[in-house]
């Protein structure tokens, strides 16, 4: 009688961990369902370089580069970076296999750019496997770093957050909480505020609108203290714009969500949208700029998209939104709906294939 052999399971590490973010606990989740065993470690090198030593995982799967670098001066950043990939180097050539998923084709800060791009074009080379969310996003991908193959590259949609937060309560409660006026069109930001998300360019925009019975809503913690005392500035005598420059919990994002008719994302740069995705689990439509893999997400018929390169592109999509008002819960019905496409069951199968495909290639020492 034969001796039926079971499949060893795979061994992820994720890095770094992202604990004010659930992508990454969705994808684990459905991944060890799946026969994948994956541990996660913090951001740092130092923590990388703990957690492959300790755990010896068969796959090494990185979210973002940035922190492998990052430093005061550029020179560190040179030091450091040119370190870091002599290392990677060295874990490939040791048998482990390197996954990346792009999130950004640069840093948030923009800082140390010709630094990030090197590394970045360096380690599209030495990575096995490269997850990018969309069609878009692998061209622009290709095009950045100058990539000639596709054979390593993997299109994988970003997974949806349909029943990940709190989302019970009903538009007129959520104003009533946050002490919005019930009856004005309400238009949200949501989220950490960092300079490259053009909250300025959102505020002057709004202003710039003639219509009075509108109001916005602007929720996040700012990511330093000069550009929330910005905010504070520039809407210090508006009555129509709101501001709650704090950390949004959990179980508050419904209340921020549920009272808007429209979320706004005003990004001066953007590559793929966690936030985007996450408006569209609440079934709310958006305004959005045609940029990075955007398009591959939204659509004119859950959302209004501007050309942020056209002067008052942003002020007309809001204008847009207003006179069409009575459209947005349709479109934000649609945009739900389409965002549950975006499984975590099946996301979790392809990136498993992935993770095989890309330790065939492996030559094991």
């Amino acid at each position: 009688m034969q001796q039926k052999t079971t499949e060893t399971p795979l061994s992820i590490l994720a890095w770094p961990h992202w604990p004010d973010n659930p992508y990454q606990a969705l994808l684990a989740q459905s991944l060890e369902q799946i026969g994948v065993q994956v541990e996660v470690a913090p951001a740092g090198s130092r923590s990388l370089r703990a957690a492959i030593k300790k755990q010896a995982p068969d796959c090494i799967h990185l979210h973002t580069l940035y922190y492998l670098f990052i430093a005061p001066t550029s020179f560190q950043a040179w030091f450091r970076a040119l370190r870091a990939i002599f290392w990677l180097l060295t874990l490939r050539l040791r048998g482990r296999t390197l996954i990346w998923t792009v999130h950004d084709l640069q840093n948030h800060n923009n800082q140390n750019p010709r630094v990030d791009w090197f590394f970045c074009f360096c380690f599209a080379r030495i990575a096995h496997g490269i997850i990018l969310h969309s069609e878009r996003i692998k061209q622009q991908f290709r095009q950045r770093f100058r990539l000639s193959t596709e054979r390593k590259l993997y299109v994988i949609p970003h997974g949806h957050y349909i029943d990940c937060y709190p989302n019970h309560i009903q538009p007129a409660e959520a104003r009533h909480r946050l002490t919005l006026k019930k009856d004005h069109l309400t238009f949200l930001f949501l989220g950490l505020i960092r300079p490259y998300k053009g909250l300025p360019e959102l505020i002057s925009s709004f202003q710039s609108l003639p219509q009075d019975s509108i109001q916005l809503a602007i929720a996040g913690k700012p990511a330093s203290g000069d550009i929330g005392q910005q905010i504070s500035e520039l809407i210090k005598d508006d009555r129509n714009i709101h501001f709650w420059p704090t950390y949004i919990e959990e179980d508050q994002i419904q209340d921020y969500m549920n009272a808007a008719d429209v979320v706004v994302f005003p990004y001066r740069r953007v590559l793929t949208s966690g936030s985007i995705i996450l408006a569209m689990s609440f079934g709310r439509a958006c305004i959005a700029p045609q940029q990075g893999g955007i398009e591959d997400v939204l659509d004119s018929s859950g959302a209004f998209l501007y050309d942020p390169k056209q002067a008052g592109g942003l002020a007309q999509a809001i204008q847009t939104a207003v006179m069409k008002q009575d459209l947005l819960t349709s479109m934000g019905e649609y945009n739900r709906h389409k965002v549950q496409r975006w499984d975590w069951n099946d996301i979790a199968k392809q990136t498993k294939l992935v993770y095989q495909a890309s330790s065939r290639t492996v030559q094991r020492p």
